[in-house]
């Protein structure tokens, strides 16, 4: 019994490791502590294979079969160090690239529908106020939340609401997003 105890004991540090590991890899920042580990890497080979070429140079290195192969093993070490560190710069930099246009399609899709929903205000000659109300029944909110985010009653966002609903001529929430969402997409497939 005292071993489970024991063996209990010993794993909950163990996981917190393991657990603080992964988290560390599975950071966005791994690749980049991943290649600044190559370029420390490729340093120490670096230095350990210039000083064995002084030691060469000064008649103090003795080329064994031994020495031969850890020389030549540090050599293609660091050409591989170096071969990974620039194929994970080149990564880094691709998703980089994807990140920023995905970035900016997001931001084109955002202007199209602010376009479509503001197109919709005005054929509707819906208010400043009524405005904001539709946009936060169009993000979900309820009611209670959105009278308290315009710190307003409640009843004044119900009264704006079947305004909304009566000017733009549905009944509900989700056929005030279908009337836009429809113009949205249709817009986009052209």
């Amino acid at each position: 019994m005292s071993e489970n105890r024991n063996s209990a004991q010993i794993s909950a540090p163990m996981h917190n490791i393991i657990r603080l590991l992964r988290g560390i890899f599975d950071s966005q920042q791994a690749n980049y502590i991943g290649a600044m580990c190559m370029v420390t890497c490729v340093a120490f080979f670096t230095i350990d294979i210039a000083l064995d070429i002084i030691r060469i140079s000064q008649g103090e290195f003795i080329f064994t079969s031994y020495d031969t192969t850890h020389f030549t093993l540090e050599i293609i070490a660091v050409l591989c160090l170096v071969y990974a560190f620039l194929n994970v710069v080149r990564r880094l930099q691709q998703a980089r690239r994807q990140i920023d246009a995905s970035r900016s399609k997001l931001e084109s899709i955002r202007q199209d529908f602010r376009e479509i929903f503001e197109g919709k205000c005005k054929a509707w000659s819906l208010t400043a106020a009524e405005r904001d109300v539709a946009i936060l029944l169009l993000k979900g909110l309820p009611l209670a939340e959105i009278a308290e985010a315009r710190k307003t009653a409640i009843g004044t966002v119900k009264a704006q609401s079947s305004t909304i609903f009566r000017k733009a001529s549905v009944r509900s929430r989700p056929e005030l997003m279908s009337v836009i969402l429809d113009d949205f997409l249709e817009s986009s497939d052209r």
